[in-house]
């Protein structure tokens, strides 16, 4: 788990290849507990500018939010602890040599728990911003047109795959970064995973290993902090189709501290695997440890202790959701939402008003019930 340390810093980075530049920075962010009920768990106002926008980003024990007005290159990033109180800030100014003059910039998610700066105009991803505070610039290295994924590592080291147009296995590459934001290496996938048919077409860490999906192979591969491989696991044998459509993802699952994998296949429906230190196997929907713990999808919970597989889709028109949520370690579900839910009917605010939603271990699958459509995948 990630640790903050409680500190009230500010860091300019002036993105020209040089040396960043520190500042002090005084923060007028904070979350506002609201006073009216909520069923279900506890709202909180965000406190920003009204011409600013939030995203935020969740790891098993804090949270990210990234601040930005779309008006300008400057970028604002608070940690919150899972208590609500904002720990520590850092503020991040784009150059004008970054691109065009004109280029519209704006906060996106990347990866598990990465931010990501966007050129709107050339429809890319500029650089990452990931939950330790470091940025990695991808326009400075050439990167930005063709990176495909980005997660980081359990020593705050960032693991980035790139892969050019033509997809060659000369052009699949894995690159290292350093805390300091510098690229450290960059190694062809083909040699890293033995196998020169392998791509990277899904990634993430569980605990101090990588692990690295791809779909032409069938295969996860486990990896090291030092990208030595550990171990491979073919789920050719699970899989029925010849060839895979589906990229296929990994979950983690902070109160059981489970790393899972689930992949669609098409007149099969989808696959969900437990990915331990030591093997790969299919998930026991059975197990009653897994009661009431779910995984999340772009907008669905995936319940883990049903053996019909039960998917609750998120109904938007309810939830009013905005950019960002996350389960935390003690089960409890973060998101934002752009309406006050305490309200019998909430209306949209002005000035990008935006509501952090904690719903409550206990409350989650009453939660679920009234904000959400159930679907059975069998």
């Amino acid at each position: 788990m990630r640790k903050l340390v409680i500190m009230i810093i500010g860091v300019i980075f002036l993105l020209l290849g040089c040396s960043p530049e520190h500042k002090e920075k005084s923060s007028s962010f904070s979350l506002i507990k609201e006073n009216s009920d909520f069923a279900y768990g506890e709202i909180y106002k965000v406190n920003k500018k009204d011409s600013e926008n939030v995203i935020m980003r969740m790891s098993e024990d804090g949270l990210l939010f990234g601040v930005q007005d779309r008006a300008s290159r400057d970028f604002n990033f608070y940690w919150a602890g899972l208590d609500q109180k904002i720990e520590k800030n850092e503020a991040m100014t784009i150059t004008r040599k970054v691109g065009s003059e004109d280029d519209e910039l704006y906060l996106g998610v990347e990866g598990a728990q990465e931010l990501g700066v966007r050129n709107d105009e050339k429809g890319e991803t500029i650089g990452i911003f990931n939950f330790s505070g470091t940025y990695f610039d991808l326009y400075k290295n050439d990167l930005g047109k063709n990176y495909r994924d980005t997660v980081e590592l359990d020593n705050k080291k960032q693991l980035t795959y790139y892969r050019d147009a033509n997809n060659t296995t000369e052009s699949r590459v894995l690159i290292t970064w350093g805390e300091d934001g510098e690229i450290e290496s960059k190694s062809l996938i083909s040699e890293v995973l033995n196998d020169p048919q392998a791509s990277c077409d899904s990634m993430e860490v569980f605990g101090k290993d990588t692990y690295i999906f791809s779909k032409e192979t069938k295969k996860i591969y486990q990896l090291t902090n030092e990208l030595k491989l550990v171990k491979t696991y073919d789920l050719g044998s699970y899989l029925t189709s010849e060839k895979l459509e589906s990229d296929g993802g990994f979950f983690y699952q902070p109160e059981l501290k489970k790393g899972i994998f689930s992949i669609y296949e098409e007149n099969i429906g989808t696959h969900y695997f437990d990915v331990k230190t030591d093997s790969v196997s299919p998930w026991d929907f059975s197990n009653p440890t897994y009661k009431d713990k779910y995984i999340l999808g772009s907008s669905t919970f995936i319940d883990l202790g049903n053996s019909q597989q039960n998917i609750y889709y998120l109904d938007s028109e309810k939830t009013f959701d905005a950019s960002g949520r996350g389960l935390s370690e003690n089960g409890d579900y973060y998101f934002l939402s752009s309406r006050n839910l305490t309200q019998k009917n909430p209306k949209e605010e002005a000035g990008n008003t935006t509501y952090l939603v904690k719903v409550k271990k206990n409350k989650l699958n009453d939660f679920l019930k009234e904000y959400s459509n159930k679907f059975n995948s069998q």
